[in-house]
């Protein structure tokens, strides 16, 4: 059986200049499910990224503004690169994640992910947004085009 999940083109917002901002980037939600709460997260597809990566806002959606970085164990912190301006400290965390597909039915996976970690009063932090890493993608195959604009995820069952 093959499942197709389509994603789009996302445009505007992260470049610089307008100028900078034509090619688009390959996006696709899926829902992020933690303990009792759901979280539908748009994810930027990145073949260069090795983790899945959800950005702060979606982060702070997920475990509530009251969440305390400090008590996390320190083995399930990590600070990272990359995303953003500076380092960026992340939470190791293992979740759901739910997919539909173009048929209407829900793919469910278990997948340890790296959330980042809200920091106040950085703007660039805070735009930036959630990478899907080859640690998810390579359960599918994927299929990207830009003449004509297409993005989707195959999953051969």
């Amino acid at each position: 059986m093959t499942r197709r999940f389509t994603g789009w083109f996302s445009r505007g917002g992260l470049r610089p200049h307008p100028e900078l901002d034509r090619v688009g980037r390959p996006m696709v939600n899926l829902v992020v499910a933690f303990g009792q709460r759901r979280e539908q997260v748009p994810f930027m597809i990145d073949t260069g990224a090795d983790f899945t990566i959800v950005a702060p806002r979606r982060a702070r959606a997920l475990f509530g503004s009251e969440f305390d970085y400090n008590a996390v164990p320190s083995g399930r912190r990590l600070p990272i690169a990359g995303v953003g301006p500076g380092t960026v400290d992340t939470i190791i965390q293992p979740v759901g994640m739910l997919m539909t597909d173009d048929d209407g039915a829900v793919f469910r996976l278990s997948q340890t992910m790296l959330f980042a970690v809200p920091r106040t009063g950085a703007a660039g932090h805070w735009r930036v947004p959630s990478v899907l890493g080859r640690d998810v993608l390579r359960r599918f195959e994927l299929r990207l085009s830009y003449d004509p604009p297409t993005v989707s995820l195959i999953l051969n069952d």
